[in-house]
């Protein structure tokens, strides 16, 4: 749940199944190696769920246990637009002939802590515009997306 100030009431993330995807990338072959991208994709170019830019975003995650470090249970990272294609986009890693760097996710950064019984408070600061995912340990497929404008 994506939380905001004011009257402004709560509003639910969206919420996709990412598509696993690799590309070739001919032209950025090195010493004429090829080079390639492993990606997760989620339909839309931009979320529906919308936060206007302030200094903190917060996030209420529900679990079903917050005994643990927020860190170990929630991955919060920016997405690329690809709006001709109608996509979101996370570059999960890059491979070429000689070697991979699986995993190469630029994670954000971000302060957490216990809210009430079963859930996290999420703090983003200094975010700026762009579209952006949360995932949880267990179902690091399903994305959890929206928009700072």
């Amino acid at each position: 749940m994506l939380v905001s100030e004011g009257d402004t009431p709560a509003q639910i993330l969206e919420k996709q199944k990412a598509s696993i995807a690799s590309k070739a990338d001919v032209g950025a072959a090195i010493f004429g190696i090829p080079m390639g991208k492993g990606m997760n994709i989620v339909n839309g170019a931009q979320s529906p769920v919308r936060t206007s830019r302030k200094s903190t975003v917060r996030l209420i995650v529900k679990v079903s246990d917050n005994s643990k470090d927020p860190t170990e249970i929630v991955n919060m990272f920016r997405m690329e637009q690809d709006k001709k294609k109608d996509k979101r986009v996370l570059i999960v890693g890059k491979v070429n002939f000689n070697k991979s760097s699986a995993l190469d996710i630029k994670f954000l950064q971000f302060k957490g802590s216990k809210y009430g019984t079963s859930s996290y408070l999420i703090e983003l600061s200094d975010v700026e515009p762009g579209e952006y995912a949360a995932t949880l340990e267990g179902s690091r497929g399903v994305f959890n997306l929206f928009g700072v404008d």
